[in-house]
């Protein structure tokens, strides 16, 4: 706790003496009245990250897919706990005879307990908990019932074949999720095309720097390589400022991407599957000099950096 105390305290002075920006994440305890709600939510969770959330799902041969590494998940769970549980009832009084390999046993299972225990037990009593795709938020847990899978098998011979069957039968399943693209997004992203696409047009139009929405701004610099830099911006929605001003995006960002550049040309992107953080240009921004399309995505083309029209925030 103290190296990562002082490690992170570190970390944060060399991010912030080179203009990183943090923000607080604001977590708090649950109230009385989630309690049970997160604790629904942390099986959904758990289940989520092995792709076994099966609950209100269909019954073609995927959705049944689903549902074998689901109870498989479940079942680890409920194994794991019933033989944490029985270890710590069973375990002798101490003071007991050392012995080096059963120290580095015993330590390798309190470690891994623990972090399935305080994992679980912090995501149920805190505020975290929204939606399955906090599910990140337990993923050392997860890992925790991998890592302790052994206790299972070493119970006797007939539990060893079952924790490998059940193992081998996951690993299958997941091959073929994984083949098969499971994850369905709730929004279409932009593609390698799309990239390809901008970056061309972007060289056509002398420039290399814009803005866009944060998911739209990420993936378009990344899948450009770094030719073309788009940085995140977001209706302010601050009642002082016109309803179409854009703020600097206000959970990770650097100061530098919004210090205006003079005698470069810059962009604003607007993704129409993606409205929620870009819509529109600004009219304060000034007319663009173009207006392009990329396939797909509209492509305001400004004769200078819009950074300086792109509003701090609060």
């Amino acid at each position: 706790t103290a190296v990562a105390l002082v490690g992170g305290g570190l970390i944060e002075h060399a991010l912030e003496g080179r203009h990183w920006l943090g923000t607080s994440f604001g977590v708090g305890f649950a109230a009385a009245s989630s309690v049970i709600g997160n604790t629904v939510l942390l099986v959904q969770s758990f289940l989520y990250l092995g792709g076994g959330e099966f609950f209100g799902g269909g019954m073609d041969f995927h959705a049944l897919t689903v549902a074998v590494s689901g109870v498989l998940i479940l079942a680890v769970l409920v194994g794991l706990l019933v033989e944490l549980g029985g270890r710590w009832r069973n375990a002798p009084i101490a003071p007991v005879a050392y012995d080096a390999a059963q120290a580095r046993w015993f330590a390798y299972v309190v470690f891994w307990a623990t972090c399935l225990v305080a994992t679980s037990v912090s995501y149920v009593f805190s505020s975290v908990p929204i939606d399955v795709t906090t599910a990140r938020y337990v993923l050392t847990g997860y890992i925790a019932c991998g890592a302790l899978l052994p206790l299972l098998a070493l119970r006797n011979r007939s539990w060893r074949m079952a924790v490998v069957a059940g193992v081998s039968v996951f690993a299958l399943v997941a091959a073929y999720q994984i083949v098969r693209k499971p994850f369905a997004p709730a929004n279409s992203w932009p593609d390698p095309r799309q990239a390809n696409v901008l970056v061309r047009l972007a060289e056509r139009e002398h420039v290399s720097v814009g803005y866009a929405g944060y998911w739209v701004a990420a993936d378009l610099t990344w899948l450009s390589h770094f030719k073309i830099h788009v940085y995140p911006a977001l209706l302010c929605a601050v009642p002082t400022l016109p309803p179409t001003v854009y703020c600097r995006f206000d959970e990770q960002r650097i100061s530098s991407w919004y210090t205006p550049e003079p005698h470069i040309r810059s962009m604003l992107i607007v993704d129409p599957k993606q409205p929620l953080y870009v819509g529109s240009p600004d009219p304060l921004m000034g007319k663009p000099l173009a207006v392009r399309n990329a396939d797909g995505l509209t492509v305001y083309i400004y004769p200078y950096d819009i950074a300086g029209h792109i509003h701090p925030g609060l």
